[in-house]
C-alpha cells in the first residue's frame, strides 16, 4: 500500500444547517395542510364550485382536483423534497467524519513509528471509546491497521506495512 493513497473527504461539521431545513419543511407542511382543510371545509359546506363560471350551481371536480393539488399538493412536494435532501445530506456528513477520523488515526499512526491503541486515539482525536474502537475495526477490515500483540501482552495496533518492533501480528 502507498503511504499517500489514502484521501478523506474533507469534514466540515458547519455545513450541517439540518435546523433550517426542519423549519421549511414543517412551515411547508402545514401550510399545505391549511390549504387543504381550508378547500375540503369550502367542498364540504359547499362553498367551493370550482373555478369555471359554467358550471354554476355544479361542483367541478376538475376544478377542485386543480385546487387541492395546488394549494396543498405543491407544499407537500416541497416539503418531501426538502425532508429526503435533509437525510441524503445528514449521511454525507456523517460519511465524511468517518473518512476524517480514519485519516486522522492513520496520520497518527504515522507520527508514532506505526503503532497506536485505542486509548492514544481517543486522548489525541477527542472521540469516544465507541467511535475509536469502530474506526479502528473498519481500518482492519480495510487491511490498512493490523493488530498487534505486544510482549506485555497488549492489544495496540499497527499501520500495515510498517516495521514493527517487538510485536507479534494476530
Amino acid at each position: 500500500m502507498e503511504k499517500d493513497a489514502y484521501y478523506p473527504v474533507r469534514y466540515q461539521p458547519a455545513a450541517d444547517n439540518k435546523a433550517l431545513f426542519y423549519t421549511g419543511i414543517i412551515i411547508l407542511a402545514c401550510i399545505g395542510l391549511v390549504m387543504l382543510f381550508t378547500i375540503l371545509t369550502m367542498i364540504i359546506q359547499g362553498e367551493y364550485k370550482g373555478g369555471n363560471p359554467a358550471y354554476q350551481g355544479e361542483v367541478d371536480l376538475g376544478g377542485i382536483i386543480i385546487g387541492l393539488v395546488c394549494c396543498s399538493g405543491v407544499p407537500f412536494a416541497i416539503s418531501a423534497f426538502l425532508f429526503f435532501t435533509l437525510r441524503k445530506r445528514k449521511r454525507q456528513i456523517e460519511n465524511a467524519k468517518v473518512e476524517w477520523i480514519h485519516f486522522q488515526i492513520i496520520n497518527y499512526a504515522k507520527k508514532n513509528k506505526g503503532r497506536l491503541s485505542i486509548a492514544d486515539i481517543m486522548i489525541n482525536l477527542q472521540i469516544s471509546s465507541e467511535e475509536a474502537k469502530k474506526s479502528v475495526e473498519e481500518l482492519v477490515i480495510k487491511g490498512i491497521l493490523e493488530v498487534l500483540i505486544t510482549p506485555s501482552g497488549v492489544i495496540v495496533y499497527g499501520l500495515s506495512g510498517y516495521d514493527q518492533e517487538q510485536a507479534t501480528s494476530v
